[in-house]
C-alpha cells in the first residue's frame, strides 16, 4: 500500500507542478493568434506583370500592372483548386505564345492569392495574371458563378464568354479565333 501512496503522490506532484508553471507563464493570446495567422499566410511568388483588362480594376497577382495593352485581351477565369483549370492553363500559355498580338492574362478567382501564384509557377505558367478575391471581375461582367471561363475583349469591349473547360489546344484557338474575327 505504501508503494500507491508514493506514486499517487508523485503523480499528483506533477499534476501540481504543471498546474503552477500554466498559472504563472504568461500568456498573450492576441499575439499567439497573430503568429498562428502569419504562419499560415504564404509569400506570394513573384508573377508578370498584368496589362489592363477592359474597365475592370483587379491587383495584380505578385506583380504591378502596366498600361501597355493590345487590341486583343483574352482572359482565363480560373482558381487554384479547380482541376479543369489546371489542364487549360498550359494551353492558355500555349495561346499566347502562338498569338503574341494578343494579350492573355488570368484572373485567380479565389482569396488565396498565394496557392494561385503557387500553381502558376508548379505548372511553369508565366501568364500575367490578376488576383480576384471578392468577385468582382464575374460579378461585373456578369459572368456564370464556374471556373474556367475565358472572357475576349477587344479594347474594353467584351466580344463574348466561353463558360466552359478547354481540354484542346486547337479547340481553344478556334474558338478565341472565330471570336476575334467576327
Amino acid at each position: 500500500m505504501r508503494k500507491t501512496i508514493i506514486i499517487s503522490t508523485a503523480g499528483f506532484l506533477l499534476i501540481l507542478a504543471v498546474l503552477i508553471t500554466m498559472m504563472l507563464t504568461p500568456r498573450d493570446t492576441q499575439s499567439q493568434s497573430a503568429t498562428a495567422e502569419a504562419e499560415t499566410q504564404q509569400p506570394i511568388a513573384a508573377r508578370p506583370s498584368c496589362p489592363p483588362i477592359g474597365e475592370i480594376d483587379l491587383p495584380c497577382l505578385g506583380a504591378e500592372r502596366n498600361n501597355q495593352g493590345k487590341d486583343i485581351t483574352v482572359v482565363n477565369l480560373w482558381a487554384w483548386w479547380c482541376v479543369p483549370c489546371r489542364t487549360e492553363l498550359p494551353l492558355m500559355q500555349q495561346l499566347a505564345a502562338e498569338n503574341p498580338q494578343w494579350a492573355v492574362v488570368g484572373v485567380h478567382a479565389d482569396q488565396d492569392a498565394a496557392r494561385g501564384a503557387q500553381l502558376l509557377t508548379d505548372l511553369g505558367i508565366d501568364l500575367p495574371s490578376y488576383q480576384d478575391d471578392t468577385n468582382a471581375f464575374a460579378g461585373k461582367l456578369g459572368l456564370p458563378s464556374v471556373v474556367p471561363i475565358t472572357v475576349v475583349f477587344r479594347g474594353s469591349e467584351k466580344l463574348g464568354v466561353i463558360p466552359r473547360a478547354f481540354t484542346h489546344y486547337n479547340d481553344l484557338a478556334t474558338a478565341i479565333g472565330e471570336m476575334v474575327n467576327q
